[in-house]
């Protein structure tokens, strides 16, 4: 684990397979973990990414950086906050499961919109109506609040 530079979480099976066999990989693969879930974490996967995060004596004393690159959609951003927060289904067992150091790695809304682009649909997809539903629950929620938990 001393080894280890960093952590990257990745939300989709495609992008991490794509990522996983490309020449890319073959060059920074002993430098850091590539981890997927193949979409919202179950309880072994954020178990995992739990013990590589934090330091113990099982796994070398080491902390490196935990990145997550998740969508830019509820989905997406939901995945991320399972990882960082936990999840209401087992909040009983977020304490020992949460990785509230992960950091999110991906593209906001504020890289993509200006006020010259607000009309303008740069091949963007429109959020569902499950998308939106979705959303507007998440913003009733503390851990999307503005300034956080």
């Amino acid at each position: 684990m001393e080894k280890v530079h960093w952590i990257l979480v990745i939300e989709k099976e495609a992008t991490f397979r794509s990522l996983a066999t490309s020449e890319f990989w073959t060059k920074i693969a002993a430098q850091g973990i590539i981890i997927t879930a193949k979409g919202y974490p179950d309880i072994a996967t954020r178990a995992l990414l739990r013990f590589l995060a934090f330091p113990s004596p099982r796994n070398g004393f080491s902390k490196p950086p935990v990145h997550a690159l998740v969508d830019f959609d509820p989905d997406g951003l939901g995945i991320l906050s399972t990882y960082k927060y936990g999840s209401f289904a087992l909040a009983h067992e977020n304490a020992a499961l949460a990785v509230s150091s992960i950091r999110w790695l991906g593209v906001r809304s504020t890289h993509i919109m200006t006020e010259e682009s607000v009309h303008q649909s740069q091949g963007l997809l429109r959020l569902s109506q499950r998308d939106r539903r979705k959303a507007s629950k998440m913003l009733e929620q503390e851990v999307f609040a503005a300034d956080g938990p």
